[in-house]
């Protein structure tokens, strides 16, 4: 063992060596590949000699419980034997001693073969490494060789390209010098001039030609760069991936430049047809137009050629670019198969617990080491760099103080506004940094000393990691007490019961997330680490447990904070059903060695939580301002603002949605959902998965949810078009009805509209729907007749307007004020405010009445008697002084009042006056008048007269008749 070691040594220093000389001579590929089977050859022998040495520890194993075995027997044997034993006992024991001494004889040369077996795998574990550090450093100087040479052939082609383009743009200048020269009118001095154009054209079209074919060539040299790259087994997903935007972004760029080669193509054949009809018309100048038109084919030739090299580069990036897919997938699937295997017997498991003894001590010597280069550095600097940090530490302990200071005066001042989202939040924000601000100043006081002091990495760095996990700890300790046991946390005995619990996990998390942070600065194995990680996920495992414990009383107070919105609650229960169960699933496969696939999951997890609470947050503050913006428009009486208000809530629930898909488009981010990743491609070909053909088009799950999306979009902008432009847009027209007509044929345009573009995005064509047009003229003559006649009418009525919202109108035996005129049918709101709904048919076939149609001015009619006993002229001037002066009365036309006629117990009047629809009813101007008339006969002591009837009793004899004439009982 000790003579492969010093191979190992010396292989070292040649290969230090070689790597000099190579350095100056090259790389070859055959040595790169040479030194790659030598390191998969090692590989394969460290392999191999990890599972003889796991067969050595069964077989050790195995012979140590045969050996324990024996023993016990031996001891059986000799506690049995009499005094003096006999024979057959004695052969007995002889038999098993010799068997005892074979298996610990064999016992011991397994023992010593499992020695050989480790001092043999740590060497070949070092030659490995040894030639895997070899492979990575030829492979570096190959791919710099690699990258050194095509940059120099980059390089050399760009300024042969440059050379060739000032030449082509040189013969160009001297072309319009010529075209200058060129003067007249006639046909001969047009073709020359076409001619020179045409050249001139050419010429610039050549010089764009060349730099096309710099743009393949750089093309070609990244992705002889990305492909040299990604090289080798050890290439990690990250790369891959970059590997494959790289060449998507190659790709975007050449598919830009296609496309506008083949528009120049296009235009070129115009051109060349306009070419041939010149000829046609100006025979004379046949030589001249021939020129132009060789010049124009030989110029579209060069671009379809042009055109062919970039599609076959284009179809050799796809292939590439196809293939680091197909490595990016198999290498994030072989990443989160593997599962790492804990001590695999009792001597590494011995290995582990002596390393993990030892981490005290690896500690204390790097506080000492840590301690000593400070001593060294205050001696080096004196009494300056002391006095500067005292400077400093004071700075920040007064910074700190007046930080606490203005942040109490903060949550005073904002203390008398809890019922604002914002304000809970930012007090809540406030307490925690209250809180921490202790911790915050002894962690910033210990980093500055350090940074002062010049304190060699990784001290540094592990006290700004364990201060960061110490600050973040005691914040989410601080914000479940907040939360759960403080006196402004929400009743329920349950509570405190569930925050003393969550403090002590948290409390264990914390203090193993610090032993873990600092493993990561220490030089300790990975055995230990993982080890460390296994503990770190049991007690998040506890963590879940709690809260999947404790899920009815997390969901008792979502209850109340979602009463009333039945979707969101039913969302928060399945994601407190779903979040701890996939967790509980992450930490229990990490348990069991798939430690990438569980942290992938749990990466998931956390960022999900994140965007979560981040999106709540934001639809919190944005809820916050739309009552705001309400409360600030509803207090202001200007009318220039009732237009914002129509605005306000629209604008809320769009921007809702917005919200809700910037969160998606987030969590896609932050999960590394791009175009590449398997989970965006099998979603993207489910969702292009075929379901139906309408005619030539074949439709699938993403044109019918876009479709979705546009119709409910449409249905909304439609109904916001109608609010938005009888509120704004047509506020000038002083007609309701007009505003209101105009209103709907706007919402009616938006559906249409909107109609139109769905179908133009799914790419269906308007005649297919021929068939279908056809069968709905049946329909609409069998069953839809009255769905499409109530249609029509309801056009005829917003196009004819015999009646308009606001009218005062009576049909059939319904009456009241028109409120809407809808597609199907209208609404009329009757005196005792009920609404009516009335199809578009019944208006436009029976005849109705329109009180308020050519003005709102309506002529009202009372009848009212006095008695005889009274004056008629004197009862006549106490009307016409009660309708001058009842407010609901119109001056103009002068009320009339009439004496109708002498009736049988009283003199009747008709009166007859005016009144404004617009401002007051018929009933509510009836009851003013009747009330103002009858205060005034009051007044003067004029009667009202009402029937009298005579009751007559039919009794025994006349007496008791004329009693009952008389009223006499």
């Amino acid at each position: 063992m000790a003579t492969e070691r010093s191979e190992v040594e010396t292989l070292i220093r040649e290969h230090e060596t070689r790597l000099r000389t190579l350095a100056k001579n090259g790389v070859s590929r055959s040595l790169l590949e040479q030194t790659a089977f030598e390191s998969d050859a090692l590989k394969l022998r460290v392999q191999s000699i990890e599972v003889e040495q796991q067969e050595t520890q069964r077989a050790i194993e195995e012979s140590e419980a045969h050996v324990a075995g024996l023993n016990e027997q031996m001891k059986a044997l000799r506690g049995s034997m009499p005094g003096s034993a006999d024979s057959s006992a004695a052969a007995q024991m002889s038999r098993v001693q010799a068997d005892l001494e074979a298996r610990q004889l064999e016992l011991q040369v397994q023992k010593e073969r499992l020695t050989v077996q480790q001092s043999a795998y740590q060497v070949a574990k070092e030659h490995q490494g040894v030639i895997s550090r070899w492979y990575q450093s030829l492979q570096q100087l190959y791919l710099s060789q690699q990258e050194l040479s095509l940059t120099e052939a980059l390089d050399q082609l760009q300024g042969r390209i440059h050379k060739e383009q000032q030449d082509l743009l040189k013969q160009a200048d001297e072309a319009r010098i010529h075209l200058a020269q060129i003067k007249g009118d006639d046909n001969k001095s047009k073709a020359d001039r076409s001619l020179l154009e045409t050249q001139i054209q050419n010429l610039e079209e050549r010089v764009r030609l060349r730099q096309v074919d710099l743009a393949l060539a750089q093309a070609k040299y990244r992705l002889d760069n990305l492909i040299a790259a990604t090289q080798g087994a050890d290439v990690t997903p990250a790369s891959l991936r970059s590997a494959v935007e790289q060449a998507e972004a190659l790709v975007r760029d050449l598919d830009g430049t296609q496309r506008l080669l083949r528009e120049k193509v296009a235009v070129l054949e115009e051109k060349r047809q306009l070419l041939n009809k010149r000829l046609a018309l100006t025979p004379d100048v046949r030589k001249e137009i021939n020129q132009e038109s060789q010049v124009v084919a030989g110029l579209a030739q060069d671009l379809q050629l042009k055109l062919d090299n970039l599609q076959n580069s284009i179809q050799s990036i796809n292939a590439e670019r196809d293939l680091l897919k197909l490595r990016y997938d198999q290498s994030i699937e072989h990443s989160l198969k593997i599962r790492r295997q804990l001590p695999p017997d009792m001597v590494a498991w011995k290995e582990a617990v002596l390393e993990l003894l030892l981490i005290p001590k690896q500690f204390s010597q790097q506080c000492f080491a840590t301690a000593r280069q400070i001593a060294m550095s205050i001696d080096r600097n004196g009494i300056s760099r002391l006095s500067l940090l005292v400077l400093l530490e004071t700075v920040w302990l007064m910074a700190m103080l007046w930080l606490r200071q203005v942040l109490r005066s903060l949550s005073g001042r904002f203390k008398d506004r809890r019922e604002r989202f914002w304000v809970r939040l930012v007090l809540l924000v406030v307490e925690l940094l209250v809180r921490s601000i202790p911790l915050i100043l002894v962690s910033g006081a210990a980093i500055g000393f350090l940074l002062m002091m010049e304190s060699p990495e990784p001290a540094t760095s592990t006290l700004v990691a364990l201060a960061a996990a110490a600050v973040g700890f005691k914040a989410l300790m601080d914000l479940s007490w907040l939360l759960l046991a403080a006196p402004t946390a929400p009743a329920g005995s349950q509570l405190p019961i569930l925050y003393r619990k969550l403090r002590w996990i948290l409390g264990l998390t914390g203090v193993f997330t610090g032993l873990h942070l600092l493993l990561h600065f220490l030089p300790t194995s990975l055995t230990i680490k993982d080890l460390v990680n296994r503990l770190f996920m049991l007690l998040l495992l506890l963590l879940t447990l709690l809260v999947w414990r404790s899920r009815r009383l997390i969901l008792g107070l979502l209850e109340a904070l979602f009463a009333g919105r039945v979707l969101w609650f039913k969302a928060a229960e399945w994601i407190s059903l779903g979040l701890p169960v996939t967790v509980l699933v992450a930490l229990l496969l990490g348990l069991v060695g798939f430690v990438n696939l569980a942290s992938t999951i749990g990466g998931y997890v956390g960022w999900f939580l994140i965007v979560l609470v981040g999106w709540l947050l934001l639809q919190g503050l944005l809820q916050d301002l739309a009552s705001a913006l309400r409360l600030r428009l509803t207090a202001t009486e200007s009318k220039e603002t009732v237009w914002t208000q129509g605005l306000v809530d629209p604008l809320y629930r769009v921007l809702k949605w917005v919200l809700f898909a910037a969160a998606l488009v987030a969590l896609f981010q932050v999960f590394g959902w791009d175009s590449q990743s398997p989970v965006v491609r099998s979603i993207g070909r489910a969702f292009r998965t075929p379901l139906l053909t309408l005619g030539s088009r074949s439709l699938n799950v993403l044109d019918l949810l876009l479709s979705g999306v546009i119709i409910t979009g449409v249905v909304l902008a439609a109904r916001w078009s109608r609010e938005l432009t009888h509120r704004w847009v047509f506020s000038g027209v002083a007609d309701s009805g007009t505003r209101h007509s105009l209103s709907v044929f706007t919402q009616y345009a938006v559906v249409l509209l909107g109609v139109l573009t769905t179908l133009r995005i799914l790419g269906i064509d308007l005649t297919t729907f021929a068939i279908f047009a056809g069968a709905l003229g049946v329909g609409v003559g069998l069953g839809l007749q009255s769905i499409a006649n109530n249609f029509i009418s309801g056009i005829l009525l917003l196009i004819e307007r015999p009646l308009r919202t606001g009218d005062y109108v009576t049909i059939g035996s319904n009456e009241g004020l028109v409120t809407r005129i809808g597609i199907r049918s209208l609404t009329v709101r009757s005196v005792e405010n009920q609404e009516i709904i009335i199809p578009n048919a019944d208006v436009i076939s029976h005849e109705f009445t329109n009180w308020t149609h050519s003005d709102s001015v309506v002529r009202m009619k009372l009848e009212v008697g006095i008695s005889y006993d009274n004056r008629p002229t004197e009862a006549r001037r106490l009307i016409q002084e009660a309708l001058a002066v009842e407010p609901l009365v119109l001056k103009t036309p002068t009320p009339r009042v009439w004496l109708k006629e002498y009736g049988d117990s009283s003199v009747n009047f008709l009166i007859l006056y005016f009144i404004d629809m617009s401002t007051c009813t018929g009933w509510e101007s009836k009851s003013a008048v009747l009330f103002a008339i009858w205060d005034r006969f009051e007044a003067a002591g004029i009667k009202i007269p009402y029937p009298h009837r005579e009751i007559i009793m039919r009794g025994e004899g006349p007496e008791d008749s004329d009693k009952g004439k008389l009223g006499i009982s």
